[in-house]
């Protein structure tokens, strides 16, 4: 599963240049932790307008920027906030169990066989196609 999630710039990236840098020193840090020759499980990096932080691991991978002061430590007590938050309300923000659809005729529908416009209800409440 994936998802991108990315508030309003703030007014350090008002400008296309300085949101296309911003979006380097993402790409810049997942090609770290991704790299082929020695992969990374986390990266603190502090530069002069932010603070990145890249963590993985083999749930979840998480970018995210901070002001530049933050420290290390600081940067990942807010991000296991951040995940205790989404694992806390994960069936209410991720489909975590996907709808099974039924193309097969049900066992005691003999008659209906050939009909494939007519619906039925399944367990999940899902209307599917017989």
């Amino acid at each position: 599963m994936m998802l991108f999630f990315s508030p309003e710039m703030e007014v350090a990236y008002r400008s296309q240049e300085e949101r296309i840098l911003l979006l380097d020193l993402y790409r810049n840090m997942h090609n770290r932790i991704h790299s082929a020759s020695r992969p990374l499980k986390l990266i603190y990096h502090s530069a002069g307008k932010e603070t990145l932080l890249a963590w993985v691991t083999s749930k979840f991978e998480m970018y995210a920027c901070f002001t530049p002061l933050v420290t290390k430590k600081s940067a990942i007590g807010e991000l296991t906030k951040l995940l205790r938050w989404l694992k806390k309300e994960e069936e209410r923000l991720f489909i975590c169990h996907l709808p099974k659809y039924s193309t097969t005729p049900q066992p005691g529908n003999s008659t209906d066989r050939g009909r494939s416009d007519r619906l039925n209800t399944s367990d999940t409440g899902l209307l599917s196609l017989l």
